[in-house]
């Protein structure tokens, strides 16, 4: 018998040798494309093994461990891939991607001019390195290279493509949309970008525009399952549910693992109230993608509404079993625990996720956890730490952690920090009786106390201008400037202040250094594009107004004004795209301008 096994042994040895690469290759690929990574990496290994020079294996294993963060292990596959074949632009590419994800951009764009170099018409090269140029704040290098390939490549749909790259980082899509279209006017067909301009129309609310390219893409490949569940997605956003689900239904026939095709159609049922069938189609998509935590996440708070907490437990016991680190999942967990009133257990589950990443949501949840367990010392450290995470004093994470603290942990105060916050409670009730005189009255007992706080003066500002005393409010700011030079928010304040008292000047100099402090604010920018149209600076107020939506994609009074200004320098074109763009966002007066001035 023994023998006889040993021979055995020797003939699966011999047959696992004599396997050829394509096959391990073609089960990796099929891997990669369901986005479980650590399994395509495994059977890229057993490629390799069999075929050292498989150029294929060694690039997609390596974008493998790039989508896993593994950067060493994914360059050390480029480099061997170039190894092997030292003129190959996509790993030179590829390495790009490696660097810029490790946010070393000169060694990034380095990389992809050797894959320019090797392979002058790499449009996604050139894509590749205005992402990077704009990662920079080099608008202008950025800019210059979507040129340079327009002009090398006229006649190519991907210079467009390209163009539509850099317009799309700038959040100009007005242009983003006119290059896709110069693309696809040249090539009708082309897939890529048809399903990027797909995929653009429906994330910036556009369905219907979506649906028809979605709709045209299927007639281009009616087998492609992510064209049907592409187009779900759109029917979805327009609540025609019966029609996205019947897309769903499509899309996972043509692909028993389309993993999108179970998720969204999940998600559809439970809206429908339709729960057990959601149920299963997030457990379908488990199945075809273990690793992936959307469908964990969202059967888990499926489980959680219907306050089956113990069940929410059981689904992120499963994703944790594969993925030990995933930091969500350990939050998910102890925050159902804490709902199953296992108090004990969660504040050791909400260390473990202190141990990993310390946050405020960990602080906070496992100092309420003390809190019932009559802890209260260490509920009053850990809301301490909680508040010190802080860094917006408006934000409604600060106040829970300061009533907390205030309404438990009192001696977490100082005798000064006690009394303003005394005083503060007893502003708010004048406040809520629109009381001004004893409201201002708080403002300035709290600042006897803390003359040095420059907030305590910026609030007292805005408290100003909201009840029209703009010249109160500016001299608030003023002193709020005077004690901390770098506050962009009185700066703001100020700017806006400046600007309803007739003075655009000198907004325009308080709202500069308010972006030189505060460089993403958008509102500033939005302002200074409204006082330079006010001044008949119609570019430069085009300038601010696009940066603003730059910063701010869901800017509606910012799209509403462009389409103002463009109407008002006869670009009517322009003008109705942005009205219609405000008027996605819920803007009604943007409605009510496009209807009249565009039909």
């Amino acid at each position: 018998m023994k023998n006889i096994l040993l021979v055995a042994s020797f003939l699966i040895c011999g047959l696992l040798a004599a396997q050829p690469a394509d096959t391990f290759f073609i089960e990796a690929e099929k891997m990669y494309v369901r986005e479980e990574y650590a399994a395509a990496i495994a059977q890229y290994d057993k490629a390799l093994q069999a075929d050292p020079k498989l150029v294929l294996a060694y690039n997609n294993r390596g974008n493998s461990y790039l989508q896993l963060g593994e950067y060493a292990k994914a360059m050390a596959d480029y480099d061997a891939l170039l190894a092997v074949d030292p003129g190959n632009a996509v790993a030179y590419r590829n390495k790009g991607l490696v660097f810029s994800a490790q946010q070393k951009y000169p060694e990034a764009l380095a990389a992809y001019e050797k894959a320019i170099a090797l392979k002058p018409d790499f449009f996604n090269a050139y894509a590749n390195k205005i992402t990077v140029f704009m990662l920079l704040k080099q608008d202008d290098n950025a800019r210059k290279t979507a040129a340079l390939v327009r002009e090398k490549y006229p006649d190519a749909p991907e210079s467009y493509a390209v163009s539509a790259t850099y317009y799309r980082l700038r959040n100009d899509y007005y242009m983003v949309f006119a290059e896709m279209d110069a693309a696809l006017a040249k090539d009708p067909k082309n897939e890529k970008i048809l399903s990027e301009r797909a995929q653009l129309k429906d994330n910036l609310g556009d369905e219907n525009g979506a649906v028809a390219d979605y709709t045209q893409l299927i007639k281009i490949d009616a087998g492609n399952a992510r064209y049907f569940s592409g187009r779900a997605s759109a029917y979805h956003d327009l609540k025609l549910y019966e029609k996205a689900i019947f897309d769903c239904n499509q899309a996972v026939a043509l692909d028993a693992y389309h993993y999108a095709g179970y998720t969204l159609r999940a998600f559809i049922e439970d809206q429908l109230g339709q729960v057990d069938k959601a149920i299963a189609d997030y457990e379908r998509a488990i199945s075809v993608r273990p690793s992936a935590e959307f469908a964990y996440f969202e059967l888990s708070t499926l489980y959680d509404w219907q306050e089956k907490y113990n069940e929410a437990l059981g689904v992120i016991g499963r994703l944790l079993k594969i993925r030990p680190d995933a930091y969500q999942a350990l939050i998910k967990q102890a925050d159902f625990t804490a709902k199953t009133k296992n108090f004990k257990e969660a504040i050791r589950l909400w260390d473990v996720v202190i141990q990993k990443k310390p946050t405020f949501i960990a602080f906070s949840q496992k100092a309420l956890c003390e809190k019932q367990v009559g802890d209260m010392a260490a509920a009053c450290n850990d809301m301490t730490a909680a508040n010190k995470l802080v860094t917006d004093k408006k934000s409604e994470d600060y106040f829970l952690s300061i009533n907390f603290l205030y309404n438990n942990c009192r001696s977490a105060f100082s005798s000064r920090d006690l009394k303003i916050m005394d005083l503060n409670t007893q502003l708010l009730q004048f406040y809520d009786r629109n009381d001004a005189q004893n409201v201002l009255k708080k403002y300035d007992e709290m600042i006897a106390v803390a003359p040095d706080s420059a907030s305590l003066y910026v609030d007292r500002g805005l408290y100003r201008r909201g009840i029209g005393d703009y010249t109160g409010a500016i001299n608030d700011y003023k002193k709020a400037i005077a004690l901390d030079n770098d506050n962009a928010v009185a700066r703001s304040a100020m700017g806006f202040a400046l600007l309803y008292t007739g003075k655009p000047d000198e907004a325009i100099k308080t709202y500069l250094e308010a972006i030189r402090l505060h460089p993403e604010y958008a509102p500033d920018y939005y302002n200074l594009g409204l006082i330079y149209a006010q001044k008949g600076d119609y570019q430069k107020g085009i300038d601010y107004l696009q940066t603003a939506v730059q910063k701010d994609q869901n800017y509606s009074s910012a799209y509403y004004n462009l389409g103002l200004i463009y109407l008002k320098t006869g670009q009517k074109d322009k003008a109705c795209y942005y009205l219609k763009a405000a008027e996605k966002l819920g803007s009604m007066e943007a409605r009510v301008k496009r209807i009249s001035e565009c039909g």
